[in-house]
């Protein structure tokens, strides 16, 4: 279950931040630079929370090892 949760956090840590982006960007009259950024920010954030999960995984499996 933990891997839905993962990509739960992926799909709307890019879709949130996109939105974002694009409501600057509406407010700022138009163009796609603070969508792209929302859109990179998103895409960094669910690299971050995947990082944290492997790191998560590697853990128990050390424990369960010893």
């Amino acid at each position: 279950m933990p891997e839905v949760n993962l990509g739960l956090n992926f799909a709307v840590g890019v879709g949130l931040l996109s939105f974002i982006g694009h409501k600057i960007d509406e407010r700022r009259g138009g163009g796609i630079l603070w969508t792209l950024c929302g859109i990179f920010l998103g895409l960094l954030y669910g690299a971050y929370e995947t990082w944290k999960y492997v790191r998560i995984l590697n853990r128990s499996e050390k424990d369960n090892d010893t």
